[in-house]
């Protein structure tokens, strides 16, 4: 069900000065989890959490994209459909998988669940989300200057 990330996803990644990583450890699945699937890695890693099953199902809903220890899930209508959106985003949880691999993946997990449940943590500086975004922001406008030339 899952698959490797392509050369161009990867290249893309790079461009826009994403983390060094080990790509060759992450499997996207295009598709979201489901409870059980989120709940069986978090639970993996010995991670606390206090969410009832509706609660994670609303996460899971709220987010097109999920990042988790070497795995991304992505919906594969995420963004709209638009193309150049959903590459950006997965640019965006690949950037999440560095900061899994460069750092206590555990850590980075509860850091990433905590984060989950701010107003916007994509545009609250120190965060991993902002971290996150800031590279999706920088593949984005390389796709969109890309389509103008």
């Amino acid at each position: 069900e899952g698959r490797s990330l392509t050369d161009r996803e990867i290249e893309l990644h790079k461009a826009a000065e994403g983390t060094p990583l080990d790509y060759e450890k992450i499997t996207v699945i295009e598709r979201k989890p489901t409870v059980q699937e989120l709940k069986t890695i978090v639970e993996t890693y010995r991670v606390h959490y206090t969410f009832s099953d509706k609660k994670i199902k609303e996460i899971i809903d709220a987010h097109p994209a999920i990042s988790l220890p070497g795995v991304i899930y992505i919906s594969k209508n995420s963004r709209n459909g638009d193309k150049k959106r959903q590459q950006a985003l997965l640019v965006h949880e690949i950037e999440h998988q560095a900061q899994y691999q460069n750092g206590n993946a555990k850590e980075v997990l509860e850091q990433l669940i905590r984060e989950s449940q701010m107003p916007d943590p994509y545009n609250t500086p120190d965060t991993l989300e902002h971290a996150a975004q800031t590279v999706e922001d920088k593949a984005l406008d390389m796709l969109m200057q890309r389509r103008q030339q």
